[in-house]
């Protein structure tokens, strides 16, 4: 309820968010600050906890989703972008091709998630090529980790495939949450070390707060013992309990949860970590993480999400079905919403007050008007209701807007990311979605 009052208040309008099929995602041409994600949906066993798409790996039906994010990656960088004909320079940002020099589209990062991108270690380099000869890496390239593939020799090949940031997902040390998770209790905290020491210049660790018997002290000593590992950012989420999920445990209440996410403040502090967005924390001086929090981003593989100008499409649920429209030269865009300009400021605006601070000149950049003439009055009250802070050219949440953001980002997951999710488990191709 209270999203759903947000956002009707924010977007002065009653204009439903509507998610139709069919309909293709925007080009990328022209997109500043573009970032790009591969999603890999392939695991070994499926926990219970997490939300996203993914199934068993299996090494046929891998061949033919490799071959499809490969065909997927390069058709997007068929349209033309400008070109020279006969021209025969070359140099970064270059590509030859038989009309000439075209420039290949700039990206400011890459983002490998899944499900387990490792398991496709021997593909991967494949699909980094693609990319590479795609687009025009000019940022950070990350992956995500399931600590249990996590070898020595695996996180040296990914490094010579061009990897430099590695989020392990641990959750947790103590092991009855473990055992809460659906993960075999065991010590893999000398994983975070194997990928420090293979010069990964941002190692990132994934922890759960709000599991069901969790402490404040628990929570306090997994942080320490991540940043003891040699993690340089630590993410500390929330656990949250999605309606299609078998999770058989549920979160605690709201006042549990506040006391565990103040125990994380409190301990971060204390080991000289500042807090980057809502849920992140990171060691001063050091590269941040992050997978979506992006002005505009481009998804490759199923169940990966795109934001472009002025859609936001979702991909198909299903391996075999975006195989199958890849190998059929169709779009494996499944659902897209078509956002009004003041929407599409809204949901920039929704993913930089969760990274803490408001940029003023980059709104300006992207959207053409001052921040103050769409959401002056907003912002007003923010202030006076000491939510939000100025500073120089840019608002920046306090610690009391940053614990409100934390309730409405649970009530946007519940109220928006649970419904399109969910609607895409259940039908690969769904009818039209209509959301208040």
């Amino acid at each position: 309820m209270i999203a759903r009052l947000l956002s009707t208040v924010l977007k002065r309008s009653l204009r439903p968010f509507v998610f139709e099929p069919g309909l293709p995602r925007e080009p990328a041409d022209g997109v500043r600050n573009l970032g790009l994600y591969v999603h890999v949906p392939f695991c070994t066993t499926l926990c219970a906890f997490c939300p996203y798409y993914k199934v068993l790996y299996q090494p046929d039906l891998a061949f033919r989703y490799v071959d499809a994010v490969v065909t997927e990656i390069r058709a997007a960088a068929r349209a033309p972008r400008a070109t020279a004909p006969g021209t025969a320079a070359h140099g970064p940002g270059r590509v030859t091709t038989g009309g000439g020099v075209q420039t290949r589209r700039p990206v400011t990062s890459v983002y490998f998630g899944g499900g387990t991108p490792a398991l496709l270690l021997d593909h991967l380099p494949r699909i980094r090529a693609a990319v590479d000869e795609a687009f025009d890496v000019r940022g950070p390239c990350g992956i995500e980790l399931h600590p249990e593939v996590v070898r020595a020799e695996t996180v040296a090949r990914l490094r010579e495939a061009g990897f430099d940031m590695a989020s392990l997902g641990m959750q947790s040390f103590q092991p009855r949450c473990l055992e809460r998770l659906g993960r075999r209790p065991a010590d893999l905290s000398d994983r975070i070390g194997m990928v420090r020491d293979a010069g990964f210049g941002v190692v990132d660790v994934d922890l759960i707060f709000g599991l069901p018997d969790q402490t404040e002290a628990g929570i306090q000593s997994d942080f320490r013992t991540a940043v003891q590992c040699g993690a340089t950012q630590i993410s500390t989420y929330p656990f949250i309990s999605f309606s299609w999920t078998r999770n058989s445990h549920r979160p605690p209440g709201r006042a549990a949860k506040r006391a565990l996410l103040e125990a994380v403040l409190e301990v971060s502090g204390q080991l000289g970590f500042e807090r980057t967005s809502v849920w992140t924390f990171a060691r001063k001086g050091t590269g941040r993480y992050s997978s979506v929090t992006r002005d505009s981003y481009l998804g490759f593989g199923p169940g990966a999400a795109s934001l472009l100008g002025s859609s936001f499409s979702v991909n198909v649920f299903s391996v075999t079905e975006y195989a199958k429209a890849l190998e059929n030269g169709a779009s494996a865009t499944a659902l897209t919403a078509r956002l009004s300009p003041r929407e599409r400021a809204l949901f920039w605006l929704f993913w930089n007050a969760y990274n803490l601070r408001i940029d003023r000149m980059t709104y300006r950049d992207l959207f053409g008007n001052p921040i103050e003439e769409a959401f002056g009055a907003e912002l007003r009250l923010a202030r006076r209701a000491g939510i939000v802070v100025r500073e120089d050219d840019s608002y920046r949440l306090t610690r009391r807007g940053a614990y409100l953001f934390h309730l409405v980002e649970q009530q946007y997951t519940d109220q928006y990311i649970d419904k399109v999710w969910r609607l895409s488990q259940e039908s690969a191709w769904p009818r039209k979605l209509v959301m208040r």
